[in-house]
């Protein structure tokens, strides 16, 4: 921006936000941006707090890291930008099957196998299950994070009616940027 002597969330030829985000190793679920052009570092964060946008930005509670950088233009002017994202750990699918196995051990006491072939490839299918095992029931889903389960998959936990488990990750489908898990539970009498 200060080489342009203009501010701007994109320059024509440049990545999107999400691209250089991802081009830059970041891992996200949620990713946003603040620019700003101004005299003085006082007045670039007065702008910014009293901008509806640029504050939400700022308060957003599900970010949980922000780059600020600001340089000086050639005029004296000062150029800003605030970068806000919400991080994903990089967990292997392997860690993230242990992760859903302990959340479905953490709900009731349940035979958990976790990597199986058919349970990883029952995930990257869009309906249906792969094997000669036929579950009582099957769950996909993607999640930002793997600190539950979804609902749905935690009330037939609960009924008493499954006595083993088996989960499976596969690499979510393509994210725009945006970092996802992909994961199906299968579960049996």
């Amino acid at each position: 921006m200060a080489e342009r002597g203009a501010i701007s969330h994109q320059f024509p030829g440049e990545l999107n936000l999400k691209a250089r985000g991802a081009a830059a190793g970041l891992r996200f679920s949620e990713i946003a941006e603040n620019v700003a052009e101004a005299p003085t570092a006082v007045l670039i964060q007065q702008a910014w707090l009293h901008s509806p946008e640029h504050l939400r930005n700022m308060l957003d509670p599900a970010v949980d890291s922000v780059a600020i950088r600001v340089v000086q233009g050639e005029g004296g002017e000062l150029f800003a930008v605030e970068d806000f994202d919400r991080t994903v750990s990089d967990l292997s699918l392997v860690q993230q099957e242990e992760q859903v196995g302990r959340l479905l051990q953490s709900i009731v006491s349940i035979q958990v196998r976790t990597g199986t072939k058919e349970a990883r490839q029952t995930c990257r299918m869009e309906s249906g299950y792969a094997g000669p095992r036929r579950p009582m029931f099957v769950m996909r889903f993607t999640a930002v994070k793997l600190d539950r389960l979804p609902s749905p998959l935690r009330q037939r936990l609960v009924s008493g009616r499954y006595g083993q488990a088996e989960v499976g990750a596969c690499p979510a489908g393509p994210s725009y940027g945006f970092s996802i898990y992909s994961i199906a539970v299968l579960l049996y009498r």
